[in-house]
Formats: C-alpha cells, structure tokens, sequence
C-alpha cells in the first residue's frame, strides 16, 4: 500500500494559521513592572512563537506586509518572517536567547540560511537578512566579527545582513504602547514608553480574561462557545462597507445583540487582522479623550467599537470629525451601535444626524429589524437540539421575547425540549431569574431602583442610593453591575436584564394581572425621586440634561404594551417639581431635550404639553438674549432640532416663535454665533413663507461673512452637499436662492479650504443645472490640482468617488464630462495611483464618460499597473468583486476592457490571483475577461 508523504514545502499561512499565531484576543502577559524588572522588557516571558509575533507586529507597524514562512512540520530552512518592499524580500530569523548569543551561534545561524535557503533549495536571495534577538548584541569582539563575516557574505551571496538586538528593538517599541500594552501589559505601556494613565483610557483592548466591561466578558463567553449567530447579508454588508468607507453602524433596539454583533463581526476581518478596542458612551467620556485614545492604538490595524452612541450624537460627530484623516486612510474602522427604532419615518426620536445620514448614503447601516429568521438563527446556534423546530412554536418564541436575544437566551435556558414551548409563560421565568441571579426569592428594592433606572440606559450616582440597600444586597447586585467613578456610579449589564430583573422582583409585591401596573409604578417613581436627586446636586444641572435625555431617547421593554414607555417618560416629564428643575436650568437644556418632551407629552396627549411649550418659547427667548455674545452654544447647535420638533408636534408654535423673533433676528444671532452649516440648518426646519422672508435680508455680504467663518471653524463640509439635497427635495425654489446668494465662488473658495474632491462632487451632484455650470466656471486647473493634492495628502480612500461620479453621471452626464475634462485624465491617475487600487481604476472606468476613458487609458502604462497591483495586494482586499468590475466594463466598451487588460497583463493578473484570491477568482476573471 503507497502511504502519501506529507507536503513540507513552506508556504504563506492561511487567515486561521496567522490567526492562531498572532491571535487579536490573546490575552497580555498581565507584567507587573514592580515584579518582572523596571529596567528593560521582560522579553523572556514571550517565549519564541511570542518573540516571532512581536518582530511580525512591529514589521506591520512599518507599514510592510510581512508572513510568517512556513508552519509546524515543514522546513523554514532558518527563517520564521518574509516581508516584501517594492517587489525586493527581506527575511527574518528570530532567536529568543535568555542570555546574549556567543559568536559562533550567530554565525551558525547565518551558515544555515546559506547553505539550505541559497545552495539547497536554490531559493531566490533576498535583499536583506535580519537576525532578531532580544539580547544587547555590543560587545566589541562580537561586533569586530560580525562586521569582518557580513561584508564576506555579501559579497559571496548578494545578500546583506543586519541585526535587531535588544537596543533597536527597544528603540522601536518606545514608540509603540499600544504593542507594548498588547504583549506585555498596560503597565508597561505606561512605564516604559511614557505614556501616563494608559490604563485608564476610554478604549480598552478586546482580549481573553475577565475585563472592564461586563457586556465584553459575555461576548467572549459566547465567542468562545461559538454561540453567536451572524446573518450571512449583514456579515456581507459589513465587509463591504468597512472596504469602503471604513466606518459602520449598526441601529437596532435593545436587546438585539448590536454589541456582540460589533464584536464578533470584528473577529471576522482577516484581511488584515486587526486588534478590537471597545468604549462605551455610558462612560461619559469626551469626545476629545476617544480621540487621543484611539489615535495613541493605531500601530497596528484596528477596529474600534463605540458602543451606545444614542446617549450623545453630538459627541459622535465630534468624533468621527476628529478621526476623519485616519477613518479616510483606511488605517482605522470604526463601528458605532446605535439604539434607536429602525425605520421610525416621521416619528424619529430626533431629526438624523449628518454623519448617520452620510452612512446610510453610502449603504453603511446595519439595520436589525425584529426578524423571525433571526430569531430563528440564534435558537440553532445557542441550542443545535431545536433542529426541526416547528414553524408555530417558533412563531410562540419569537413573540415571547420580541427580537430581544437576551430574553431569548434567558428563556432557552429554561427549556428542556421544544414541547415546553407550548406551555410557555415569559413571567413564568421570572421565578428562574430570582433564582438563577440572587438564590432566593427574598425582595430587593434597592436593586429594583436601580434596575428601574437601567431601563433606560441610565448610569445612576452611587450617592442617590446611599444608606438604602439593605443587608447583602448590593453583594446580589454585584454580578449585575459595574462601578465606574468620577463620581462614583452603578452600571447595569444591560438594559434589557434590567427589565427582567425589575419585573421578578416586582413579582414579589403583587398579582400577575397587576404585574405591568407595578412595574411601571416603581420605574416612574425611581426616575421622579433621581432627577429630584440630580436637580439638588452641586453643578448638577447639566449631568441632569444628559440623564434626561437618556431618559427621553431610550425605548426601553417594559410590557408587551408598547406604549408603556411613553407613559412613564410623559409621567416623569409632566411632575410639576422636575418641570421647575428644567425651568430653573433652562439654558442648560438643549432644543433637542425639550423637543423630545414636546413629542412625548404628543404621544400621551399629557396635559403638561403647553408648560413645555411654554418652555421652548422661553428658552429660544434665553437663545435671543445670550447667542449674540457667542454665550449659548448648547442652544446655536441645536436650534434646528427645536424648530423640527415644532414643526411636526407644534406647528402653530413654531410659527409663533418664528413671528416672535423674525428672519432679520435669526440671521444676527447665526452671523455672530454660528456658520453656514446653522443658516442651512434654519432653511431646513422652516416654512416655505419664512425662508422667502429669510432671503430678503441674507445678503452676498452676510453669505460671504458666513463661509469666513465656516472657513475659520475648520468644519469639515461633508455634509453640505446632503443639506442641499435635503432642500432641494423640500424647497427648490429655496435651494435656488441659496446657491444666488451664496454665489458660485463662495463656494468654490469653501470647498478649497475646508474640502477636498469629494466635496466638489457632492455640491455638483445636488445642486441646480445652472448652479453646477456657474461652478465649473468657477473651477480653474490650479483648483483641480489642490483638490487632488488636498485629497491625496488626506489620504482618504476614493472608493466613494465612483459612486459621486455614477449618480452624477445619472443626474447630469454633461456636467460629468465637463468636470472630468476641468480635472484632467493625469491628475486622475495620480489620484488613483496614490489613494486606490486597482478596484478604484476598474471603477472610474466603469462610471466615466467615453472619452474620458480613453483619456485614462492613454496615461496608464504597464508601471502604472504594476503599482496598482502591489497595491491592492499590499491592502489585502479579497478579489472576490474584481470580476463585476470587469463585466461592467465590458459592457459598456469591450476594446476599453481589452486595453485595460493588456496593460495590466497576464502575470500581473495571475500575481494579484496568487495572493488574494482562489481558484474560484480564478474561474470568474476568466468568465468575464476579453
């Protein structure tokens, strides 16, 4: 019998090889400094495979792609790393010695390499070979040697030699926290690269082990398991909207899973591996420290996960604006969970911020939607022995816990067969919970307060439970809740635990039928008493503002009463002591807080609403007074969620407030508080009779003042271009007298400062016929070229641009040609060529006009192929997509899809297959090629 040898050629590792290499969760090695040596890295705990990661991370940190040659079993003939530098190898050999190698080991080492690698295998020589060691390799006898033996074996073998000793790698890491953190500990971090409260950053790193948050202890748990269900459209609409705009967000309700979902897709990105960070918004942390923090993680490949940005859209925005040169670069990605009901239409809790309306332009929104597939998926991946599950006891599941996978979870682990489904009772588990959580069925109402309280996201003060809890009950809670500090606060694990909690320990004080009555009795009662709490407290009236919007924001479960929410909220809102707390601290309060009161007392028909009323009319009255000493930002950056939530629950006072102040008086508080981006804000949010009057004063001269200050601010304007489409739709007549007063090189002259390419084709793209030709008038060759170096030098990814160009090309193909004739086929390619890849060429190609086309075409050479190539292979991004392109094209012109293919050529073809597709790539490039 022929037995079959196995394949010990080396070869680069799989994703799963790398994976269990370098593995993104891996825990740290947890060195206290005080204990494993303050001096220098304690590079003996990594041990070798450790050592190997730490040279291949620090390789990705350069920016070089480097693999790891070979895996256990096969011959690496004395090489652990190979990397690629403009088509040139450089090798690695790491030796993890405890104590400095003698001479002769080093030389053994080097001999090897000769002899097996060079003369053996006949291998192809590499530029460079670096022998790594974690030892200082100074001695001056050892030195004299090495030099005399690495100048000998260049000139023998054309390959030249170098050393990583515990000096260069030190030097390198210095720089490096986030590796350091990630191998050795945060401490070290700390200590050894300078970098103070490293770990008390707001981003934490994702890794195995018990850690800060509760919610990513349980993702483990389940990750570990395999027990997290992924919908293979949403795991597919992730990939390729991180591809192309590095940025996600998943929106759904409480209790859908938006965080294990984050976090277990995150898991999914091998193209490259990237470490995770989490950070929660529950931490009251500003947007200025997430911003330093992730910028101080970004050594090597990210993603970052930003947990429940509902609490502060604002703080969002900042963000992500902050964060816009390395989100565009494509060397961070970012995922941001949103509570919020999908697809609300009109009745949105708040009018949707620019950057989400941005995401969902370019199709980068998650929607979870109670689904009873999804329901579905999640039962067969936490219980593989419901297979069959009958479509009616499905149906019995999916309504017993609403698309909440919490309840769902809570509820499966209290089902031994599928028949108890039958008999299924959700309040019937309540006894379970009490059991499971506390042991007993003793009652707990402080823990019931601050379950009440977590139903809403909240994160109460510990001071407003003080001297409450009773014997051994905040040692229940604790399995339940995290403290954080600054004051010190109680958060719950999650939202949707907190209503179950509340609801078993609310069993204990009354009769089923009575159940939903007290639960909401105990909520509204907690809430009242904490923000009587808040409004006493020193300097508290703007954590009272947060809270309360929190409160109006969220849409916890409460009863299977849908409405129940909005009664509590109405409850609250209309108790005569906390609406003179928000009167007292008026001007702390933002238009959005009292425009989301207004839309609750709507939704009850509550009798406080004309108080509240009353409070808007006084609080634009405090914008009136204050905004013109530049004193209310609070209220000059949410005036226009104010005048939207008027317009739809209030139109009759939205039109008296609107009579109050006029547009004369409008137009000065935005001329000496505010930028265009508040004028286009007012324009959105009012009526067709009022923005006529509003351009009857807007003078060129007060436009001009505006983009100044726009200009000054430094606001990115990416979101001008929405603004105007958002106008259009509502007014054109109005969009019309805005692109006259504004004028063609006002805008010209914003886009050149604070834009870039894609500004331009935003503007063009929703602005009039006649406008979009008074732009490109405007639009000269020298502004080309500082749209092209602004969009190189911000190093944002062009992915997008053959969208703009697309629905241009829609909406106006003349006005395309005329813009890629003012830009120019070269400064194209250099476009392409600094922030593409060969995706983007296929795609600029697919949307352009003919004789743009072959404009491109013409200044595309075979080394401008090349580039692309490495390019592409360098980002890693799976080809999977390359053949549509390639159809597209040759639809549209198949002797432009034969030029394209001639210039690349067929060994560029079959490189760029090697490294980032399969056979099946294969098969499809062949299918749609000439």
């Amino acid at each position: 019998m022929n037995s079959v040898l196995p394949d010990l050629r080396p070869r680069p590792l799989s994703f799963d090889e790398v994976w269990n290499r370098v593995d993104p969760l891996a825990t740290d090695l947890s060195l206290d400094p005080a204990q494993a040596g303050l001096a220098s890295l304690p590079y003996s705990e990594l041990n070798g495979p450790g050592f190997e990661r730490l040279i291949y991370e620090l390789l990705l940190s350069e920016n070089q792609r480097p693999w790891f040659f070979g895996c256990s079993g096969q011959a690496q003939y004395g090489i652990d790393i190979v990397t690629d530098i403009s088509g040139e190898q450089y090798v690695y050999q790491c030796k993890n010695y405890a104590v400095v190698p003698s001479w002769p080991e080093v030389r053994a080492a080097l001999t090897k390499f000769e002899s097996e690698w060079l003369n053996d295998m006949s291998l192809p020589a590499p530029r460079e070979f670096v022998y790594c060691c974690p030892q200082p390799l100074n001695d001056e006898k050892f030195l004299v040697e090495w030099e005399t033996f690495k100048d000998a074996f260049q000139k023998r073998t054309g390959v030249a030699v170098s050393f990583w000793d515990r000096n260069a790698i030190d030097s390198r890491l210095r720089r490096l926290p986030d590796l350091v953190a990630g191998l050795f500990s945060d401490s070290y971090a700390e200590l050894f690269c300078g970098r103070d409260e490293w770990r008390n950053d707001p981003w934490i790193r994702v890794q195995q082990g018990p850690g800060r948050f509760l919610v990513v202890n349980r993702f483990l748990d389940r990750h570990n398991r395999q027990a997290i269900y992924i919908a293979e459209p949403h795991e597919k609409l992730f990939l390729t909207a991180l591809e192309q705009s590095s940025a996600v967000a998943i929106r759904g309700l409480p209790g859908m899973g938006k965080s294990f979902l984050a976090l277990e897709l995150s898991c999914r990105l091998r193209q490259p591996l990237r470490r995770i960070y989490y950070a929660t918004l529950k931490d009251a942390t500003s947007p200025e420290r997430l911003w330093q923090s992730a910028r101080r993680r970004l050594s090597l490949p990210s993603v970052f996960v930003l947990d429940d940005c509902h609490l502060d859209l604002r703080a969002v925005d900042t963000l992500l604006e902050r964060l816009d040169p390395e989100i565009q670069s494509g060397k961070l990605k970012i995922i941001l969970n949103i509570r919020d009901q999908v697809g609300g239409g009109a009745d949105q809790l708040d009018d949707t911020p620019a950057w989400l309306a941005q995401l969902k332009k370019e199709d980068a929104i998650i929607d979870l939607r109670v689904d009873i597939e999804r329901t579905l998926g999640v039962i067969l991946q936490l219980r593989t022995d419901f297979t069959g599950l009958s479509r009616s006891r499905l149906k019995k599941l999916h309504k017993a816990c609403g698309g909440d996978l919490l309840l769902l979870d809570q509820i499966l682990r209290n089902l031994n067969t599928p028949e108890n489904i039958d008999t299924l009772n959700v309040d019937g588990l309540l006894a379970s919970v009490r059991d499971n959580y506390f042991g007993s069925n003793r009652p707990l109402p402080t823990l019931a307060k601050l379950a009440a309280l977590a139903q809403f996201d909240l994160v109460p003060r510990a001071d407003f439970f003080e001297g409450q809890w009773e014997p051994g009950e905040e040692a229940a809670a604790d399995p339940l809740m995290t403290r954080l500090f600054g004051p010190q606060r109680y958060q719950f694990l999650h939202s949707s635990l907190a209503t179950l909690v509340l609801r078993a320990l609310a069993q204990l004080n009354t009769s089923e039928q009575a159940l939903d009555e007290e639960v909401a009795a105990i909520t509204t009662d907690t809430l009242s008493d904490y923000f009587l709490h808040l409004g006493e407290t020193p300097a508290g009236s703007g954590e009272f503002a947060l809270a309360l919007h929190q409160l109006l924001g969220t849409q916890p479960h409460l009863s299977s009463d849908t409405t129940a929410a909005g009664r509590v909220r109405a409850a609250v809102i209309g108790n005569k002591q906390i609406q003179a707390v928000i009167e007292r601290n008026l001007e702390d309060q933002s238009f959005d807080n009292l425009g989301l009161c207004i839309r609750a007392l709507t939704d009850t028909d509550h009798p406080a609403k004309p108080d509240y009323l009353e409070l808007i009319r006084q609080r634009f009255r405090i914008l009136f007074e204050r905004a013109n000493n530049n004193a209310d930002q609070i209220g000059m950056s949410t005036f226009g969620s104010g005048l939207l939530a008027l317009e739809k629950f209030a139109p009759e006072m939205q039109s008296t407030i609107l009579e109050e102040h006029g547009p004369e008086a409008f137009l000065s508080i935005i001329r000496a508080a505010g930028t265009l981006f508040e004028f286009l804000k007012l324009l959105e949010n009012t009526m067709p009779g009022f923005r006529t009057r509003l351009f009857d004063y807007f003078t060129p001269e007060q436009a001009k003042t505006l983009i100044d200050k726009t200009i000054a601010a430094g606001r990115s304007i990416g979101t001008v271009g929405l603004a105007m489409r958002e106008l259009a739709d509502a007014d054109p007549d109005a969009l019309a007298r805005l692109e006259q007063a504004i004028g063609a090189p006002g805008f010209v002259r914003l886009i050149l400062a604070n834009g870039t390419l894609f500004e331009l084709f935003g503007t063009l793209q929703y602005a009039s016929p006649t406008f979009r030709s008074a732009l490109l008038d405007e639009l000269t060759p020298t502004h080309a070229e500082v749209l092209i170096d602004k969009t190189i030098a911000a190093g944002r990814s062009i992915g997008t641009l053959t969208f703009a160009m697309r629905e241009l090309g829609d909406t106006d193909p003349e006005m395309l040609a005329r813009l890629e004739q003012a830009i120019g086929a070269p400064a194209f390619l250099r476009l392409i060529l600094a922030n593409g890849t060969l995706f983007e060429m296929f795609g600029t190609l697919k949307h352009s006009n003919p004789n743009f086309r072959t404009a491109l075409l013409d200044q595309f050479s075979a080394k401008e192929a090349e580039i692309l190539i490495d390019k592409t292979i360098a980002v890693g991004r799976s080809i999977g997509t390359l053949n549509f392109a390639m159809r597209k094209v040759g639809d549209a012109n198949p002797k432009v899809l034969a030029r394209l293919e001639r210039t690349i050529g067929v060994p560029g073809f079959v490189r760029l297959i090697l490294a980032n597709g399969t056979v099946f790539e294969l098969f499809r490039i062949l299918e749609y090629s000439t």
